[in-house]
Formats: C-alpha cells, sequence, structure tokens
C-alpha cells in the first residue's frame, strides 16, 4: 500500500454517507435563513469532493478548499470537467476571494481543529470572506456528548477489487484535553485522526467573536429539531451581522 492509503481508501471508508441529502438540505437552510438563490459559494473541507459534486449540480461558482493537497489532488481528478469550479490548497485565512452568499465547513471539518485560538482565526476568516447578511453552515462533533458516552472501537469491512478488507477504528479520548485520537487500521497499515471535543458553547462564543450570529443549533439532518447533550453531531448555522 501507497503513504496516502487512507486517501485512496476514503470514498470507500464513507460510501455510505447521505452527502446529496446534506447538500440539499444546505440549500434548504440557506434559503430559510435569507440566501434564497447562492450564486457564489465557499466549501471549507472539500476532501475528495462528494459534497463538491453535489454542490455543482446547483449551476453556482464555487471555490472549494482543503489544506490536505492529497485531497485536493483526488477532487481535482474526480471533478476536473466542472468549469465553476476553483479547488484550492489553502487554509480559508489565506483565500484571496470574498463576499460568498453561502460558506459550509461540513463533516466535522472544525472538529479537526486543534486549538482555541485557530478556531477563533477560522471563524473570523469564515466571517470575512462572508458578504453582509450571508450564511455559514456546519457541522462537528458534539463535545459534551463525546465526554458523556466516549466513542467506542468500530469494525467493519470495505471491498476492493473483490476483496474484503477488515477496518478497525480505535478511539483515545482525553478529557482534560478535550481530544480523541482515532486509530484507522486498514489492513497492514494505521492512519491516525486527531479530534476536538467542542462544547456548543465553545463553538458559539468562537462564533461571536468573529460577528457570526448562530441561529440553528440541530442534530444532523434534523433541523426542526433543537440539538442537546445526547446528540453526537450537530449541525450549525451562523449568519454574519
Amino acid at each position: 500500500m501507497a503513504n496516502n492509503f487512507f486517501h485512496t481508501y476514503y470514498d470507500l471508508l464513507f460510501e455510505k454517507k447521505d452527502y446529496s441529502r446534506e447538500t440539499e438540505l444546505i440549500f434548504e437552510l440557506s434559503e430559510k435563513y435569507g440566501i434564497k438563490s447562492p450564486q457564489k459559494i465557499l466549501e471549507i473541507g472539500c476532501g475528495t469532493g462528494n459534497h463538491t459534486k453535489y454542490l455543482l449540480e446547483k449551476n453556482v461558482d464555487l471555490v472549494a478548499i482543503d489544506t490536505d493537497p492529497i485531497m485536493v489532488d483526488l477532487a481535482r481528478e474526480k471533478l476536473k470537467n466542472h468549469l465553476r469550479l476553483n479547488l484550492q490548497n489553502i487554509k480559508v485565512e489565506d483565500l484571496a476571494e470574498k463576499d460568498f452568499d453561502l460558506v459550509l465547513a461540513m463533516f466535522n471539518v472544525i472538529t479537526y481543529i486543534p486549538t482555541t485560538n485557530e478556531l477563533e482565526s477560522f471563524m473570523k476568516g469564515v466571517s470575512d470572506r462572508l458578504k453582509s447578511g450571508g450564511v455559514f453552515i456546519f457541522d462537528c462533533w458534539n463535545g459534551i456528548a463525546a465526554i458523556k458516552d466516549p466513542p467506542k472501537t468500530k469494525e467493519s469491512e470495505i471491498t476492493v477489487n473483490g476483496e474484503k478488507i477488515k477496518v478497525t477504528i480505535t478511539p483515545a479520548t482525553n478529557f482534560f484535553e478535550q481530544k480523541t485520537k482515532l486509530s484507522y487500521q486498514i489492513a497492514d497499515e494505521t492512519y491516525l485522526l486527531d479530534q476536538t471535543l467542542w462544547t456548543p458553547l465553545q463553538v458559539l462564543e468562537a462564533a461571536k467573536k468573529a460577528s457570526l450570529e448562530i441561529v440553528l443549533s440541530s442534530p444532523l439532518l434534523e433541523p426542526d429539531k433543537q440539538a442537546t447533550d445526547k446528540d453526537w453531531k450537530i449541525m450549525f448555522v451562523a449568519k454574519k451581522n
């Protein structure tokens, strides 16, 4: 296996994720909170381009960014025929483009941000690139739920060229540091991912400092419900003041 084996198998690992429904919900929430037909969209943490391809079906101008260069290369290959897509390997704070109607950061993007200062910098980067009244939609782990009910080891299989390969995800959680390290064991290779267990209050405070008002916090894919301490994944909608 190559050193980037996790990236190679990424789409297989998460093939059951409903990227299509999440994308539809993004547009529904955008309209509900004031941006009826977003024409200029920024996607942060695009990964291999699974939300991206559904966003592009809406015939919009899309800038998609990720800090992982291998992910960007995979997305670029997958979506190479889309002329209205601008893919970049960059942090949001360093992005030149501004005045976006809609910004999204799906699939736990902020959970990978390691420190409070970096979370606040990220939120300011988003705010600086949104037009006034623009909408920011994102999701993340709920640190309260993860601390009360820590993640457990999971086993599954992926099929590659007709061969079943065992996947084991082993978590190690440090409550005092609000961190979980996920160890992905895929065949004979191991890949580590660090997660930060941000509490809703920490997310709201970081957004507030960046002049972003949280107008919705719900369980993922359930926007008609209010998130609680038992909901493992929360979707937020914020508006730029």
